[in-house]
Order: C-alpha cells, then sequence, then structure tokens
C-alpha cells in the first residue's frame, strides 16, 4: 500500500513538474503577444508574415471583430487553403526573410492607416527546392530530409540568396480593448463594375441593366448583357472579357457564360446573355474593386 501512495505521489509530482515547465513558456509567450497588440505597426508586421506563410489561423487572431462577424475561422482558413505540417513550416521559415518598414503612419484615436514597404521572398523561386509546393510530398519526406530543406531555406537567407519581391500596401487598423487589429472591411465586400467596347464601325448597339455589382468571396452573382444588331445583314460578334488589375484577374471566375462561343445577330435583331461569376475566396484581401470589360468583335 506505502508503496502504492509513493508512486502515486511519484506520479502527480512528475505531472506538476511538466505543468510548470509547460505554462511559463506559454505564458511568456501570450504576454509577449499582448505586449505586441498595443503596437499597431508590430501588429500588422505579425499579420503579414501570417499571411504570407498561409499560417491563416494565426492571422485570424489580429483581424478585427468587426470583420470577423461577417466570417468565421473556419470559413477564412478553409477558402484561402491554410497550410499545414511541413509545408506550413517551411512557408513560415521563408517568412523569416520579409523585412517590413513603416513608410508612413497616421493615428487618429482609435483608427491607425499604416503604409508599409515590404521585401518578401519568391516563394515560386525556391519552389524546385520544396518540390513545387506539393503538399502531399512535402508531408511525407522523412523528417531528416524536413530538416534539410529547412537548413537549405536558411542557408540561402544567411547568403543573400533569396529572390525577393519589393511592394508598399496601405493597411487600416483599430483599436479593440484587447490591442490594434487589422480592418479589412469585409462587409463593404468587392464592387464589380461592367462596361462595354465596340468598335465604331460595328452595328451593334450593347446594354447593361446593371453596371455594378457588390459581392462577397464565394459569392455567385448573376450579370445580364443586351446586343442589338442595328444593320441590315446578320453578323457574327465575338465577346472576350478583359478584366482589371490583370494581376488579380484569376480570382474572378467565369462559371457560366451564354456568349462565351460566337453569338449570331440576325438583322434588327436583339438577344440578351447571362454570365454567372465567382469571386474567390483567396483573393487578396486589399482588393476593393474590379473592372470587367465585355470587349466585342465583329467577325467578317
Amino acid at each position: 500500500m506505502k508503496a502504492l501512495k509513493s508512486s502515486r505521489k511519484l506520479a502527480l509530482l512528475c505531472v506538476s513538474v511538466a505543468v510548470l515547465l509547460i505554462i511559463p513558456g506559454a505564458y511568456l509567450q501570450t504576454a509577449e503577444r499582448a505586449a505586441d497588440a498595443q503596437d499597431p505597426l508590430l501588429v500588422l508586421d505579425r499579420y503579414l508574415r501570417a499571411s504570407y506563410a498561409r499560417d491563416y489561423i494565426a492571422a485570424y487572431r489580429d483581424i478585427a471583430a468587426a470583420d470577423q462577424r461577417i466570417k468565421d475561422l473556419d470559413h477564412y482558413a478553409r477558402e484561402r487553403g491554410a497550410l499545414s505540417g511541413f509545408d506550413l513550416a517551411a512557408a513560415k521559415k521563408l517568412a523569416e526573410s520579409i523585412a517590413i518598414a513603416d513608410a508612413k503612419k497616421t493615428l487618429k484615436a482609435n483608427r491607425a492607416e499604416i503604409t508599409v514597404s515590404f521585401k518578401v521572398p519568391d516563394a515560386n523561386r525556391v519552389a524546385p527546392l520544396l518540390l513545387s509546393w506539393d503538399s502531399y510530398q512535402l508531408n511525407a519526406l522523412p523528417p531528416a530530409r524536413q530538416r534539410q530543406i529547412l537548413d537549405s531555406l536558411d542557408r540561402l537567407k544567411r547568403d543573400g540568396g533569396l529572390s525577393m519581391i519589393e511592394g508598399e500596401e496601405t493597411f487600416a487598423l483599430v483599436q479593440e480593448k484587447d490591442g490594434w487589429k487589422v480592418f479589412l472591411n469585409w462587409a463593404a465586400g468587392v464592387k464589380v463594375i461592367f462596361q462595354t467596347a465596340v468598335p465604331a464601325s460595328a452595328q451593334i448597339e450593347t446594354f447593361l441593366p446593371q453596371k455594378e455589382v457588390v459581392t462577397q468571396t464565394g459569392q455567385l452573382f448573376n450579370l445580364s448583357l443586351k446586343l442589338k444588331n442595328r444593320g441590315a445583314q446578320e453578323v457574327v460578334a465575338q465577346i472576350n472579357h478583359l478584366i482589371e488589375p490583370k494581376e488579380v484577374a484569376d480570382y474572378l471566375d467565369l462559371v457560366e457564360c451564354g456568349f462565351l462561343l460566337p453569338v449570331r445577330l440576325p438583322a434588327g435583331a436583339e438577344e440578351e446573355y447571362s454570365s454567372t461569376y465567382l469571386l474567390r475566396g483567396s483573393m487578396p484581401d486589399g482588393v476593393r474593386q474590379l473592372k470587367v470589360t465585355y470587349d466585342v468583335k465583329v467577325e467578317k
């Protein structure tokens, strides 16, 4: 019986020691995070590094409550394609090389607007080292090989061998009870503006019943386009989509389109065509407006 009691005491003692070893580290990390939260630039720095690494669970903690009411953590991480496992570890290692500088900062009451200049590693240039960022293959690697890859990234950073991309962007932050948060204004949505471009010589008249749509990522929306042939002969027209800014054009998906193929319009005829679009959830948060031009070309 005494031996049993002694073993129980020893087990309890081991548990207590383990807890004491774990809690200080967690406490210090939480305390450090709380201290950083009082500096808007440090919060923005942390958010940008987590976003770059696609560690969206970490990034979400620094997003304003007003935005979080629009989109929960699961929705946010899933639609943006959060990394996990070794590919996340590799991305976080790359994120250590990010350089962020405060170019301009405006503070007013509980609001801040910060323009930062940044240099981030070009993840595409190191893709060969990371098996083209194939998550399945990366996570299947033996631990020794994974450590070699991380060491290689460290060496590239140390030797200045990482190709960097430079840029500048402005962010809004709000001060909440637990510190500063990045305000992305998800409630405002993204405005998609539609317009048409028709050669002056073409006998085609265009009409857009709706020229603007405000939408959220992940939501389908429809748009109609009317065409009228004002000429005395049938025309065949090809209608192309031109999306601006070009660098984010791929984030607007054309789900269904009534004029992917050339359309035929008899003389004097009027037709209406419908298209369905989807704004991808992975679209960069800073994009607030897209412009779609229906470029009409008449075949001869």
